[in-house]
């Protein structure tokens, strides 16, 4: 296993979480080793760059990816292996779910908990969309062979490390280099989502900094900058009516679109940096 820590110095907490894991996997004789390491570059793009120079360096067959805010069952690995054997992928998504975090429940207002169900079932249709498309959903639930990061090269771009979006430029570097992806259903890790993530102003800024960051990855033009939003305000439109008519999850995707629109009008006008992870909480 290893344990990327992003930050200055290493957090006596996370040490001890760490130790604590070790002493499980040794009770349990899995001859597992813990490997805690001290990414000082903040940034996403950073901490996982630094997990697969360390499988690269200890010449490892594969590297599977999840989050501090994901829970993993013990089949999680095994349904992802399986998926790349049946094909000889070099990539495998997993199905990602979001579930509300257990202790922040109790704390949310009610429309807190009504907006937590229309996030939850927007991005289960959203994640559930990719895998039938055979599409790699997200880094938090993905296996990785080593041989073809190491034969290709491809990273993590590290140009706006607080942005995000980092995932969807991964996947796309690895499809320009020929990789073989698979989708595995059976491989799935849920997200827990805390209470700071669950408001209107949350989802907008968080589409606003993701759609910012992402035009300025892909350098787009005014003309399609100008054609995205075009086809953004009416699906607005359309999500509003969706949830009017009773459908939970057209909230979510309403907040989105119109946080994306947002993005790019900044994007066109040169504002904003699309730092969504300047400031985090942790998990």
């Amino acid at each position: 296993f290893i344990v990327v820590e992003n930050g200055e110095s290493h957090s006596p907490e996370y040490a001890r979480t760490v130790t604590q894991f070790q002493r499980r996997l040794d009770a349990d004789a899995t001859d597992s080793e813990v490997l805690h390491v001290l990414e000082p570059r903040l940034g996403i793009p950073c901490a996982r760059n630094r997990a697969l120079d360390l499988a690269l360096e200890r010449d490892c067959e594969f590297l599977a990816f999840t989050d501090d805010d994901c829970l993993a069952p013990p089949d999680w690995i095994p349904a992802l292996l399986s998926i790349q054997g049946s094909c000889d992928a070099d990539l495998v998504g997993g199905l990602t779910l979001w579930t509300l975090d257990a202790h922040e429940a109790g704390r949310l207002s009610c429309f807190q908990k009504f907006l937590a169900r229309a996030v939850i079932a927007s991005r289960a249709e959203t994640y559930r969309r990719k895998i039938r498309k055979n599409v790699p959903g997200n880094t938090g639930n993905l296996l990785i062979r080593i041989v073809f990061i190491r034969q290709s090269g491809v990273r993590f771009d590290e140009t706006n490390p607080f942005g995000s979006g980092e995932d969807r430029q991964f996947f796309r570097a690895c499809k320009r280099h020929g990789a073989v992806h698979a989708s595995a259903a059976g491989a799935v890790v849920r997200e827990c989502i805390t209470g700071d993530r669950i408001s209107v102003r949350a989802l907008f800024v968080r589409a606003r900094e993701g759609e910012i960051a992402n035009n300025r990855r892909k350098r787009k033009t005014m003309l399609r900058t100008l054609g995205n939003i075009a086809v953004c305000l009416p699906a607005c439109v359309l999500h509003a009516l969706q949830f009017v008519c009773g459908r939970a999850a057209a909230l979510e995707r309403l907040i989105t679109r119109a946080g994306v629109v947002a993005g790019s009008v900044l994007y066109l006008l040169g504002i904003g940096r699309g730092e969504t992870y300047r400031e985090t909480t942790g998990y």
